[in-house]
């Protein structure tokens, strides 16, 4: 292996009607890097939130603790957008080397991750490579949380598309990683997605019936956009191509770059688990147990 740089990395967290939830979350990531002083933390808060006053509080208790830890806590409160576009926004106004997407409701347990994405980083000379942590639910079936190099982003134009209202930006950059062949699941750093809605987490609102059929309705309007919009993926795919050179997991494989790999191996314990391609909705348990609470009674 080559010797790992040391990156800047941002983790992204777009936020609604979570504030306890988003400070335990900003808190696991901080606790558990080993380079505070590399770390941006990036919030996006609507200014419509119901929990604005809640929020304020937390954010006047992090940054003095952050700020003293060394971490760039920086963010702010603008119009509602949705979570894909303020990702997006986040993302495209950091500097970081790395973008790692964040939730609300995750939980980072793994010490040293940033060290362990260095490492992984390292392998990618031309930095064009998909990265995603054990969350617990989907684990190697589904990369609910990318990572991206700055690259990457520099690349397409975006981190996430903005043609969808929420579901489906996961698998539109999942799809991605698969057709290039550098979907790479870190099986090893655990970051637990702990959702609201499964009662795996606490909600600081309560979660309706009438919340549940509005997500259904915006998963089936998503759904129709990403099945309209494949050819736009496979050009996005040819502009990444376009920026690759042999990684040393290729080198060492003899998998030509830029190809799709053709099985998901996980059955070694000590070779990188490369996933083959992003499955289709009806086959990613996470959606198919929140959908079937969105239809309960």
């Amino acid at each position: 292996m080559v010797d790992a740089k040391p990156n800047s990395l941002a983790v992204l967290f777009p936020t609604r009607d979570r504030p306890q939830l988003f400070e335990r979350s900003v808190k696991s990531a901080v606790e558990t890097v080993s380079h505070p002083d590399r770390l941006e933390i990036n919030y996006y808060i609507d200014n419509d939130d119901p929990t604005l006053e809640q929020y304020s509080a937390v954010l006047d208790r992090l940054t003095p603790v952050l700020e003293a830890a060394g971490v760039a806590f920086q963010g702010g409160v603008g119009d509602r957008i949705g979570c894909p576009r303020s990702a997006n926004y986040l993302a495209l106004t950091s500097k970081a080397d790395v973008i790692v997407m964040g939730n609300d409701d995750q939980q980072y347990v793994s010490r040293g991750w940033d060290e362990r994405l260095d490492n992984e980083v390292a392998a990618y000379p031309d930095e064009i490579f998909l990265f995603w942590f054990n969350d617990g639910i989907e684990s190697d079936h589904w990369c609910c949380f990318p990572i991206v190099s700055r690259t990457w982003v520099d690349t397409l134009g975006y981190f996430f598309p903005g043609n969808f209202e929420h579901f489906f930006v996961d698998t539109w950059m999942m799809d991605l990683g698969c057709r290039i062949g550098r979907a790479h699941y870190l099986r090893d750093v655990d970051v637990k997605h702990l959702p609201v809605w499964a009662g795996l987490s606490p909600s600081d609102t309560e979660l309706s019936h009438e919340w549940f059929a509005a997500k259904m309705r915006c998963y089936i309007r998503d759904m129709e956009v990403y099945d309209r919009v494949e050819r736009y993926r496979e050009l996005d795919a040819e502009r990444l191509r376009g920026r690759m050179r042999p990684s040393v997991h290729e080198e060492a494989d003899g998998h030509p770059t830029g190809e799709p790999r053709t099985i998901t191996n996980l059955e070694s314990r000590d070779t990188p688990v490369f996933v083959h391609r992003a499955p289709k909705p009806d086959e990613r348990e996470e959606l198919k147990a929140f959908l079937r609470k969105g239809g309960d009674g």
